[in-house]
This record gives structure tokens, sequence and C-alpha cells, in this order.
């Protein structure tokens, strides 16, 4: 629901991969393509939900612990995105037969 704790840590997240992923383009520019991209913001992603969780909501050294574990999933999906997304966007790029 709108403004709940659930809202707080997905808005965070996507604020956070979406200013990173404007930062990672604007200095890296057309070097950094969609694997990198995608990495770039899942890791932003959790890094501000566990961000947020710890200052808001569990500020406990227990959740800290997690952090490892969630930033490789972050990794891990990261690159499974980008590299789904590296195909969308070569499928796109490719000429269409005509049709008679």
């Amino acid at each position: 629901t709108f403004l709940s704790p659930t809202f707080a840590l997905s808005a965070t997240g996507a604020l956070a991969a979406l200013l990173t992923m404007g930062l990672a383009g604007a200095i890296g520019g057309r070097r950094i393509g969609p694997v990198g991209l995608s990495v770039v913001a899942a890791i932003a992603h959790m890094s501000g939900q566990i961000a947020v969780a710890y200052l808001a909501f569990i500020p406990h050294a227990a959740l800290l612990k997690l952090v490892p574990i969630l930033l490789t999933a972050a990794l891990l999906f990261g690159i499974v995105s980008g590299i789904i997304a590296a195909i969308v966007l070569e499928l796109l790029d490719r000429p269409r037969p005509a049709r008679p």
C-alpha cells in the first residue's frame, strides 16, 4: 500500500537504481553495456533497500550479516537481467524480413 514500509523500501531501491544508472551512463557512456548497467542498478537497488531497512526499520547488527548474501544475489540477478536485455536489444536491432 502507499507509504507503507514496503513502499519506502521499493521506492528507495528504485530511486537508487535510477540515479546510479544515470550516473554510470553519464560517466561511462557507450562503454557500459546492458549487463554493466543492470549490475550497477541491481546492486544500488539492494544497497538502498538495505540502508532504509537498517536506518528506519531494523537498526540491528544482525541485518548487516545479510549484506553479503543480498549483494551477491543482486550481482547474479543483475547479470541475468543484463544478458536478457542485451539479447532483446540485439533482436530489436535486426532488420525484419519483408513480407510478400
